[in-house]
């Protein structure tokens, strides 16, 4: 059991993710988040004080609020210079550090007149995340910086070593958290009588709109259980605006139920992200979720979006839709049928060859490089020095070179690779601009091997010598 506890934290892999994760959600923040409330901040310091209470992360930390006049413009270019710092990745972790403390402190303005943003509370602890955990630095100037003095292959510089994925899996562990904390907190106030559908029914009738008060209060209370404002707070609602569509469902009741029951589910079920082979099958009906709610209640979320859309498993999930594609496209050559020549020294090059051997199941490519004796037999000592020097396919005594060789490939794999047949549509001088343009730069850019590779026993029967 401890091991597997550990295992889960602290295995190796790649955490490059996390720099993707700084880029967008930073990026977002900034323009939905910090940029309007850093416009609002001359409205918050005029606005008397009374209808306005510190949050703890103000009063953590001594900061005044409502902030004073005077430094509302420094709080605001703070926020904007750091928050652009941090998403571009100039002293990186300075720069989160920074980021995090503004967006907490005008986040907390927000919070303190009786609202708690859902998209800025998840930021924020993202963004915390961020500043300590591995792999956060990845894509970024810093890196770049890096790279500069050290001169090696540029992407595997920006992308980062391999390293203890815990920051991925803490980002993952707070999600889940979030969601089965919600799921639990309706059954504690509403009880299961949540799920009947009566609360998501009012909702999206249109009852809860903003010409609707979203605070009901007593009256007649005494001071000591008044709100501030000697109102008495005894419940809020969040606006939404229905759509069509939401009020439709509202008019049919056993509709909210289903969607109540639904949500319900799923916000108890969402710890099963944890398990790695269930990830893809909870962030994604994740990202659905809230943008049905986008669609319905006009609350998107998109921030819980972003996040889920950035942990999903993309190579599981690409395998996975490829598995599914291929029983409409299989692959039609016969085994053996296609040569692939390629260059051995390339790193680029090397890893397309790995990913051909994964995905091919029927073996229909056989592979040589360049520099074998194999490609001078296949074109003939004149032709081998001529053609490009990094992929050409061969089939049925055809060469085909540039665009038309990886096509030609991706073709044969069948499954979801075949899609790469829609770029065909692209003038052909077009294509093969792009891909000189790389081929021109692929040892710059993902450097070069000391040696052709060696096949592995099972792999043997697939390269020509």
């Amino acid at each position: 059991m401890i091991r597997a506890w550990l295992r889960f934290w602290f295995a190796d892999g790649p955490i490059h993710v996390l720099g993707i994760v700084r880029v967008v959600m930073v990026l977002n923040a900034l323009l939905l988040q910090v940029w309007p409330a850093v416009r609002m901040l001359p409205f918050f310091a005029i606005r008397p004080t009374a209808l306005s209470h510190p949050t703890g992360f103000h009063a953590l930390f001594g900061l005044p609020w409502p902030p004073d006049p005077g430094w509302t413009m420094v709080i605001g270019c703070l926020a904007l210079i750091s928050g652009a710092t941090a998403c571009l990745g100039l002293a990186t972790r300075i720069s989160l550090v920074i980021f995090a403390g503004c967006f907490g402190y005008l986040a907390g303005g927000l919070s303190s007149l009786g609202v708690v943003d859902h998209a800025t509370v998840l930021t924020f602890h993202v963004l915390l995340v961020l500043i300590v955990a591995p792999g956060a630095t990845a894509w970024s100037l810093d890196a770049l910086w890096a790279w500069r003095r050290a001169r090696g292959p540029l992407l595997p510089a920006l992308r980062g070593p391999v390293g203890s994925r815990w920051g991925v899996q803490l980002l993952l562990v707070m999600l889940s958290a979030v969601y089965l904390l919600s799921g639990i907190a309706k059954l504690r106030w509403g009880g299961l009588a949540w799920a009947d559908g009566n609360t998501l029914g009012w909702y999206l009738s249109g009852q809860a709109t903003m010409d609707w008060v979203p605070m009901l209060a007593g009256h007649g209370v005494d001071a000591a259980t008044a709100w501030r404002d000697g109102i008495g707070l005894q419940d809020h609602a969040y606006s939404s605006h229905a759509s069509v569509i939401a009020r439709w469902i509202a008019a049919h009741p056993p509709l909210p139920m289903l969607l109540s029951l639904g949500a319900l589910g799923f916000e108890l079920g969402a710890w099963l992200m944890l398990i790695p082979r269930l990830r893809n099958w909870v962030l994604l009906p994740a990202v659905i979720f809230h943008a049905t709610i986008g669609q319905l209640m006009a609350h998107s979320f998109f921030d819980w979006q972003l996040l889920c859309l950035l942990l999903v498993d993309w190579p599981a999930a690409i395998r996975a839709l490829d598995m599914v594609l291929r029983r409409i496209w299989p692959q039609s050559a016969e085994s053996g049928q296609i040569t692939v020549l390629y260059d051995g020294l390339c790193g680029l090059c090397d890893a397309t060859v790995a990913w051909a051997l994964d995905v091919d199941r029927k073996g229909c490519l056989r592979f040589a490089a360049l520099q074998s004796p194999a490609a001078d037999r296949l074109l003939g000592p004149v032709e081998s020095r001529t053609l490009p020097d990094s992929i050409v396919v061969v089939r049925d005594g055809q060469s085909l070179v540039r665009s038309d060789a990886v096509l030609a490939m991706c073709r044969e794999l069948g499954g979801l690779w075949r899609l790469a047949a829609i770029s065909r549509v692209l003038p052909r001088r077009l294509r093969d601009y792009l891909y000189a343009w790389v081929a021109k730069r692929r040892y710059a850019l993902f450097g070069t091997l000391p040696t052709c590779r060696l096949p592995t026993p099972a792999q043997r029967g697939r390269f020509l010598v």
